[in-house]
């Protein structure tokens, strides 16, 4: 009998499609373990303890055998994580400075951040990563949370010595199933020790997630009875950023998740409650380091590698990075609009904010399109 962390060749049909689901699922751990071009991958995935609920979100397994190097942009995802690596470094920078933020073999801890980053490794890759809410890695870590934000940090000087010996643990494991229990176990032991956050916090977060960030800070204070600026306190303390920093953050998953759905720009910047596109296209870009249009280009082209499975199940989280040469270099150094005409030279495009319009029928050199022109589309000259 094939233990769970040896997935078969193949999985189950997808409905309708005719192909394989690349998971497989057994005792509650999903797995998903392919072969593709650049080599072999592996990523595990299982809910924690119901007891370690809803403060840990979730526990993800991975190991990669890749021919080379692998980048991935990783957007802020409202939570705070523990990276084990099993022997092989793992190097993080800031997308928008360089600045490096980690490059260890050991455990690192990053607390809610609000920029993007990047994440790298040589192709050969081994360990875990466990996810937070906020007040819950307040509980664990019993350290402010102030002193993580946007920072990654080496796991010992917050966790302690505990941390390592747990990461030395998880690597001598077996499989997943194995893995999982220690951290189930080694976390409810943590839960007991650790510090109590303030229900009062843990409402008035519960209330941002809920409202996708879009809450007013006054709303929340007069929710908590406390003034706005003791629920600033409390939450630089036991989130880690400020109910408005926080929103931030959250807004943004709202709109990756709408995004994600197919929604346009317009819809998003106004189911999120932006002041306008304009708004939302400055936020996007200042918390991902691209455009929205651009960012879902590079998403979707992908590369040679395995799939970007995103680090919370659900969620947009990632993006893989790609050589220089393929159509995602392509993208980052044009846009999805100029990569849209090297692959269609016969057909025009007229691009506004993040819309973008193709006209079905090829059009002749010096011609104009069938149909109504860009000046009835409101794309022309005085719109």
């Amino acid at each position: 009998m094939r233990s769970v962390h040896q997935a078969p060749d193949a999985g189950p049909l997808t409905a309708g499609r005719g192909r394989r689901d690349p998971s497989t699922t057994n005792g509650g751990i999903r797995v998903w373990h392919r072969k593709c071009p650049a080599g072999t991958w592996e990523v595990a995935r299982q809910l924690p303890h119901p007891a370690l609920r809803p403060g840990v979100l979730q526990y993800r397994g991975f190991r990669m055998d890749l021919g080379g190097s692998r980048r991935r942009l990783e957007l802020p995802s409202g939570s705070v994580t523990v990276v084990f690596n099993f022997g092989r470094p793992l190097r993080v920078t800031c997308a928008s400075s360089g600045r490096v933020l980690a490059s260890s073999s050991a455990p690192v801890v990053a607390g809610m951040l609000t920029r993007p980053s990047i994440g790298e490794h040589s192709g050969r890759l081994h360990g875990m990563e466990v996810a937070l809410q906020p007040w819950a890695a307040f509980r664990l870590f019993d350290t402010p949370m102030r002193e993580l934000a946007d920072a990654m940090a080496p796991a010992d000087p917050v966790i302690g010595a505990r941390c390592q010996i747990l990461s030395d643990a998880l690597a001598e494991a077996p499989g997943w199933p194995e893995r999982f229990a220690l951290l189930d176990t080694a976390l409810r032991l943590w839960t007991e020790t650790g510090a109590t956050p303030c229900p009062r916090t843990i409402h008035a977060w519960d209330q941002l997630r809920a409202s996708g960030g879009t809450v007013p800070v006054r709303e929340l204070a007069t929710s908590t009875g406390w003034s706005e600026r003791h629920l600033e306190r409390r939450f630089l303390e036991q989130i880690g950023l400020s109910p408005k920093g926080a929103g931030r953050v959250l807004r943004l998953r709202q709109a990756l998740t709408m995004m994600a759905e197919g929604k346009s720009s317009a819809d998003v910047a106004m189911g999120c409650r932006f002041y306008d596109q304009a708004h939302f296209n400055r936020e996007f870009k200042a918390m991902t380091g691209h455009a929205p249009s651009r960012f879902m280009a590079i998403r979707t082209l992908g590369g040679s590698g395995p799939p970007a499975v995103d680090r919370l199940e659900g969620q947009v989280t990632s993006a893989v990075r790609t050589p220089e040469g393929s159509p995602d270099a392509v993208v980052r150094r044009q846009g999805p609009a100029q990569c849209d005409r090297a692959r269609k030279p016969r057909s025009r495009v007229l691009r506004r904010d993040d819309a973008v319009v193709h006209y079905e029928q090829p059009v002749k050199e010096g011609s104009a399109p069938t149909g109504r022109s860009p000046t009835a589309m409101g794309c022309g000259r005085g719109s």
